[in-house]
């Protein structure tokens, strides 16, 4: 069990800004139930539209639209966790780790999601039924091997398919097709350009898998719990593709694919991706939930302002993590900076008592250690800002809106913008506005020198 740090060392481990918390553990804090639902309200969203019902349509697919380090993974896991009574077997792939960011395609983002959901059902003590997995080695048979038949990788999936074993002989086919998908080799060009000949008919074998392991009649899961009703596959970190345009084609381009697979899906977005796409906006092919910045502030607030509700969600944060009276020499004085400057990304919270807690050494965490991380975290935000984009910062933060532009959309992609709910609205990240360059009314921006 995680014990609470009770020093500063031991703080900051406690602090890591990118641990993914499991639903289970007892740092987990349920921010919906702190914070006004109109301003913070995933958890009830997802559970709208991923709850199995006669009412809904039989497989739902969902953008969720969030900033990198606004703590979609853990609230997701946690939502997610709070419907496997409701019959949903959540499936979670991880992009980045996954596949080839620089190379992004559908037929890969397939063949991965169903590596993953072989795990899944494997470890809920399902077994595809014996026609499925006919039909599904009798594909394979007659598409990969006959393709990769004379190298090595034909031989391995050949075995693999003369085995026949089941959920095990799927799991070691997938891998190993898989693997290749990370790498940029001429046997990951043919196996793309084989297997995508024919979309439609690619999607009809996978979803006789799906459709085999999901619909078995009178199965139980090893826990003695019902069969799942549906799956859920998550595409975890997909907002973190740093080429949108690989997103956009492979995802957002083939939506109407996508809607084919007999499965639930809930693809991860950048802000960027629903409000200035390069073509295809998320909103216009899939039903949109939003995950924003904690409501640090108002909408008119100066970004000196914090919201007293937030406050006391971030100090129980630290409670769940520290026992903050061990750890910082004024604990509600610390919570509210962390509102303050974190501008309500729960990746920064972590990150400014992360790092004051390593300048603290073996002493209490002070103000001056606080105000001593402003400099550092603002040297790792900043830098993406181009020079002639700081004016445009000045004017989101005095209109709180973005517009269809260039510079706004890749001022969100890096989090330099960040966006909050209720009546939406947008402002410069704390952190960023702490730099020397952002203008003031006292500091007007800095003119472009001519070029001589």
């Amino acid at each position: 069990m995680e014990r609470r740090a009770t020093n500063p060392d031991e703080a900051f481990w406690a602090f890591d800004p990118f641990a993914i918390v499991d639903p289970a553990s007892p740092r987990y804090v349920d921010l919906e139930s702190l914070l006004p639902r109109e301003h913070y309200g995933l958890g009830s969203s997802l559970a709208k539209y991923l709850t199995p019902s006669d009412a809904r349509h039989k497989h739902v697919q969902v953008g969720l639209i969030g900033h990198k380090g606004s703590g979609k993974s853990t609230q997701v896991r946690h939502a997610l966790h709070g419907l496997k009574d409701k019959g949903v077997l959540p499936v979670f792939v991880d992009v980045v780790a996954e596949l080839d960011q620089s190379d992004l395609e559908f037929t890969e983002l397939v063949f991965v999601a169903i590596r993953r959901t072989l795990d899944a059902v494997k470890e809920a003590g399902l077994e595809v039924s014996k026609e499925a997995a006919s039909s599904l080695w009798k594909w394979f048979d007659d598409e990969v091997i006959t393709l990769l038949d004379s190298t090595e990788l034909g031989s391995e999936i050949k075995s693999g398919v003369e085995g026949k074993a089941g959920i095990p002989g799927f799991i070691k086919v997938f891998a190993r097709l898989s693997s290749q998908f990370r790498q940029n080799t001429e046997t990951k060009k043919e196996i793309r350009r084989h297997l995508t000949r024919d979309p439609a008919y690619l999607i009809s074998r996978i979803n006789a898998l799906l459709d085999g392991f999901v619909a078995l009649p009178g199965e139980t899961s090893k826990k003695d719990n019902p069969k799942p009703k549906s799956l859920c596959i998550v595409f975890d970190n997909l907002e973190k593709v740093t080429d949108r345009e690989q997103v956009e084609n492979a995802v957002l381009r083939r939506s109407d694919d996508w809607k084919r697979l007999h499965a639930d899906l809930l693809f991860f977005f950048d802000p960027s991706d629903q409000y200035f796409p390069k073509r295809v906006r998320v909103g216009d092919v899939f039903p949109v939930i939003k995950v924003p910045m904690l409501p640090v502030r108002k909408k008119g607030d100066p970004l000196s302002t914090v919201s007293k509700q937030t406050v006391e969600a971030i100090s129980i944060l630290i409670e769940r993590r520290v026992d903050p009276d061990r750890v910082f020499e004024d604990p509600l004085q610390a919570a509210r900076f962390l509102a303050r400057y974190s501008g309500g990304r729960l990746r920064d919270v972590f990150s400014l008592a992360r790092v004051a807690c390593e300048a603290a050494g073996t002493r209490l965490v002070s103000l001056r250690n606080l105000k001593g991380t402003l400099p550092r975290l603002c040297s790792e935000l900043s830098p993406p800002v181009r020079p002639e984009q700081w004016a445009r910062l000045a004017v989101i933060h005095a209109t709180k809106q973005v517009t269809n532009l260039e510079d706004d959309a890749y001022l969100l992609l890096h989090s330099a913008v960040l966006d909050y709910d209720g009546e939406p609205w947008w402002d410069v990240h704390p952190l960023v506005a702490f730099d020397e360059r952002f203008p003031t009314p006292s500091k007007p921006p800095r003119k472009r020198r001519k070029a001589t």
